[in-house]
């Protein structure tokens, strides 16, 4: 008689297959022409893409392209393509999983009048999956973004968009089901496509998912200052300074709704720097009225204190004198 296997909590949260994506790959360093590539669909999309990064790779490729890297593609079901005719232009039918700045800047260098010897390239080496599950796709995405030198890091602000349009699914997905289901499925769900325990998960992007999970109001002022970030709109913005898990932390934990509209409002018009906009978080943690609270200037510090000292002062004087009575 067997026994039942039951698993931990932090098991059950890594829920991808490794043996069930190995059976849908068909093909190991394959030969595919560039013309082939296409963009992953919006289901297997975990970021936009950016342009600047297009443009470095497009540079770099110009001085030395070696196609070293082996990028992560499935082969449309709907596309009866042989793998071994993969490296025949005008196919179009690899969804590019991982390596999708690479193939817009190899297309971008193959579609311009300036380009010579288009041969250097026109091919690139792939791993080719099929029936790939959503979250399978999603996986290897972020997989092969992790471990290859040309693949620029998601920022925070990118992985904060990428929970929020998951969750959005479950939504959709899971519509009727109470609040807290929908929210240990969506947990689930990122948990395993970045094959984090649930542990793990809540301890390395607490401040992460607290941000996705926002109200849709708090969630579009949330957009605008990533928004601001990225185009260097943020008061006191130092040079390529990005939005970062530090300078939400604190806002993370406040609870008060009208607060959290005033401290972004505040912060994307420009009436706040990102020190200030932690400071003002911070004492919004645990404030009850309906401002964002004054950072006392040093001279009101300073009368503070010495207020302080004069009534210790006097309580003391009062004190000894009682003593001698």
């Amino acid at each position: 008689m067997s026994r039942e296997v039951i698993l931990t909590d932090d098991e059950i949260f890594k829920s991808i297959d490794g043996d069930m994506i190995e059976k849908s790959l068909k093909g190991t360093h394959v030969k595919v022409h560039v013309d082939n590539l296409i963009s992953p669909s919006s289901d297997h999309c975990i970021r936009l893409l950016n342009e600047n990064h297009v443009n470095e790779l497009a540079d770099s490729f110009i001085q030395n392209f070696q196609p070293y890297t082996t990028l992560v593609g499935l082969l449309r079901v709907c596309e009866n393509v042989p793998i071994a005719d993969l490296c025949l232009p005008g196919k179009k039918c690899v969804e590019v999983l991982g390596g999708n700045h690479t193939r817009a800047a190899l297309q971008r260098i193959l579609n311009s009048d300036e380009c010579v010897q288009k041969e250097k390239y026109e091919f690139v080496y792939m791993d080719i999956y099929q029936n790939l599950t959503k979250d399978q796709a999603l996986f290897l995405a972020f997989k092969h973004n992790e471990i290859h030198e040309h693949s620029q890091e998601l920022s925070f602000a990118e992985k904060v968009s990428f929970f929020r349009k998951l969750l959005l699914t479950c939504r959709r997905n899971y519509a009727g089901q109470t609040p807290k289901t929908i929210s240990t499925k969506w947990r689930s769900e990122i948990a395993a496509i970045m094959n984090k325990s649930k542990t793990e998960l809540k301890n390395s992007y607490k401040v992460h998912l607290n941000l996705a999970a926002s109200e849709d109001d708090i969630w579009e002022l949330i957009k605008d200052v990533f928004t601001a970030f990225e185009h260097g709109c943020i008061k006191g913005q130092k040079r390529s300074e990005q939005c970062s898990q530090y300078c939400f932390w604190h806002f993370s934990k406040v609870k008060r709704k009208d607060l959290k509209i005033l401290l972004l409002t505040r912060f994307k018009n420009g009436d706040l720097i990102p020190e200030e906009f932690r400071s003002a978080c911070q004492r919004c943690e645990r404030e009850s009225t309906t401002e964002v609270p004054e950072e006392k200037s040093p001279t009101k510090r300073m009368k503070t204190t010495s207020q302080k000292r004069k009534a210790n002062d006097e309580a003391e004087t009062e004190s000894i004198t009682k003593c001698k009575r």
